[in-house]
């Protein structure tokens, strides 16, 4: 089996190959996905306090998470977005150890993790369950813009 890394990407360490590997992961996740990521966009991204954590194998990025910290009046909530994985690279573990990476990134006092996921994503809701998310009682709202 090949060796599986899983890191933090910065602003210093991203380069204009990982943004074509990045964009083919949104790909994977968004079938709605149109627009074609510019190095300028990670770079912003990672500069406005998201961070995104990637899987490699030998130096290509197969899958990526990123995490969210909202600082409210009401405490630190934190949010997974974009967890994805090529899907030749599937049922090797590398979703968990990218959620097991955020879940040990989150800055102290945060006191919530949350995520959303696709109806239709149910290995994803499993091992969302598995490692001890709860489904919360909501109806999400979108406003497209």
């Amino acid at each position: 089996m090949k060796k599986i890394t899983v890191l933090e990407l910065s602003t210093k360490l991203v380069q204009e190959k990982h943004v074509d590997e990045i964009d083919a992961l949104l790909h994977e996740l968004r079938w709605d996905w149109d627009k074609k990521l510019s190095l300028d966009d990670v770079k912003h991204t990672l500069s406005s306090g998201t961070r995104v954590f990637v899987a490699t194998i030998e130096g290509r990025i197969v899958g990526m998470a990123s995490l969210l910290t909202d600082y409210q009046l009401t405490g630190i909530n934190c949010i997974v977005h974009n967890v994805v994985v090529l899907p030749e690279y599937r049922r090797m573990g590398i979703s968990k150890m990218l959620m097991n990476k955020i879940i040990t990134s989150v800055p102290e006092g945060a006191t919530k993790l949350e995520l959303s996921s696709g109806n239709t994503r149910q290995e994803a809701h499993s091992l969302y369950l598995s490692l001890g998310f709860k489904p919360l009682d909501t109806t999400y709202f979108r406003l497209k813009l």
